[in-house]
């Protein structure tokens, strides 16, 4: 009996132990649940509509092929637009650019390119912050990037080396990170641009600018920026006060180093370049020849070129209005002809050696003392706008300048029809034109001073 008994005694069950692995799936199907939902509201707030690091890294994902790759921040994408590259060197070029983009995202973008693609050159654009701000953990400008790339090694290696441990939540799910400026109304609109295939039809956000501005994405990476200055105030900004090698930051140089290092490795042909600063303005860097010769003995000893467009002989594009929204940024029309020029120098127009890295001896490029003459005393003048009976005009970077405008036939003989008394007010008048094509020139310089030469630019004119 008492065997019997044993053998159909049912077994012993631990009812606590039961609980507790209950509990534990109920936890990991929570924790797993929630990384998801936080994972696909980051995903659709970071790579919605306004994003302009999601539109180029979802464009870049989707390229065929990319043979040019350029690298840099804002004032990259808004000045270099691929498609004249195309045009002018028969190749699929690529603006790898982002907000706020630092040489350590500069170095893991480029990873990224070559992991996607086989570029064979590479425009990096140096920038003096660029090389001046030492290169922060745990960073937003890290954050940028980030968010918007796929999965690999790459991403992995960059996670590791930009970022704590204690910064990982925030890096992984970026809604944790923008939850206190994030509304239901942002994740909507980020969740219809998802669906859209529309996303580059609303103005931009730039978030190393300090939010929205009137930008467009156009494709493979470039921006238009549609936001100009017109009435011809000089933007303020605090000096960066670059005074030579002292004021170079290891970090960015670490850096550097690496990308060098990473082109030689892949074969890939490596060119620093500056792009243009509001005409006037190089003295906001502090020495700016200092800076110039820095890097262009940084690229030659890393054997790389180096194109300084602010050593370009101003005579190649002409500066006039509506070519800069602030000290650093181009507008779209400028980008245009900067991207026809830029992309004409690496075709090698012009250069007897035909290297397509032109340095300042090159008859494209000048001195830097040329470049100020040209501009110092009087840094841009400009016609904002002209009519058949007036003209609006502006300069920077002279104090109390005085105005004469001219009007001239636009053809080859140039001749003035109107030309207006030396006057401080921004509105010149003059006797109505009659209908045709005309030049409006203004030239400016410091009240009173009959000495000094004037120097100025010029707009075109159609009358009806």
């Amino acid at each position: 009996m008492g065997v019997s008994d044993a053998r159909h005694r049912p077994k012993r069950r631990f009812p606590e132990l039961s609980s507790l692995a209950g509990l534990s799936v109920k936890i990991v199907c929570v924790g797993v649940i929630s990384c998801l939902i936080l994972a696909a509201l980051g995903y659709m707030v970071t790579g919605g509509r306004g994003s302009i690091t999601g539109s180029t890294m979802r464009d870049l994902y989707a390229q065929q092929r990319v043979d040019l790759v350029f690298l840099g921040s804002s004032t990259v994408y808004e000045s270099c637009d691929p498609a004249a590259f195309d045009a002018e060197l028969d190749i699929s070029a690529f603006n790898a650019a982002t907000p706020a983009q630092t040489m350590r995202e500069s170095y893991y973008q480029l990873k990224e390119v070559c992991r996607l693609y086989r570029p064979g050159r590479v425009l990096l654009g140096v920038d003096p912050w660029r090389i001046m701000e030492p290169i922060e953990r745990d960073s937003l400008s890290s954050s940028y990037l980030f968010d918007n790339m796929r999965w690999s090694a790459v991403k992995a290696e960059f996670m590791a080396d930009a970022f704590d441990l204690d910064y990982y939540p925030s890096a992984l799910f970026p809604i944790v990170r923008l939850r206190e400026n994030v509304t239901m109304k942002d994740i909507e609109d980020a969740i219809k641009g998802r669906l859209s295939r529309r996303d580059n039809s609303t103005k931009l956000v730039n978030p190393s600018r300090g939010g929205a501005v009137d930008l467009h994405y156009e494709g493979k990476g470039y921006v238009a920026n549609l936001q100009a200055i017109e009435d011809g105030t000089l933007p303020e900004a605090p000096p960066l006060g670059f005074s030579g090698p002292d004021s170079v930051a290891a970090g960015p140089m670490g850096y550097l180093t690496k990308i060098g290092r990473l082109c030689e490795e892949n074969g890939m042909e490596l060119t620093f370049f500056q792009t243009p600063l509001l005409p006037g303005a190089t003295e906001w860097v502090g020495d700016y020849a200092a800076y110039h010769d820095f890097i262009a003995d940084r690229a030659k000893g890393m054997g790389a070129g180096f194109m300084d467009f602010n050593y370009l002989d101003p005579g190649i594009i002409a500066y006039e209005d509506g070519m800069f929204s602030d000290l650093e940024h181009t507008t779209a029309d400028f980008a245009r002809r900067f991207s026809d020029v830029f992309a004409g120098l690496l075709a090698g127009d012009g250069t007897e050696r035909g290297t397509g890295a032109p340095t300042r001896e090159d008859a494209f490029f000048t001195g830097y003392g040329t470049y100020l003459d040209l501009y110092k005393a009087v840094a841009s003048t400009w016609v904002t706008e002209a009519d058949a009976d007036s003209a609006g005009v502006a300069s920077v970077g002279t104090a109390s300048p005085e105005y004469r405008v001219a009007v001239l036939t636009d053809d080859e003989d140039m001749e003035p029809v109107r030309t207006t008394d030396w006057q401080t007010g921004r509105e010149a008048a003059y006797p109505a034109l009659e209908p045709g094509d005309y030049i409006v020139t203004v030239e400016a310089r410091p009240l009173g001073d009959e000495e000094a030469e004037p120097k100025g630019n010029w707009k075109e004119l159609h009358v009806d």
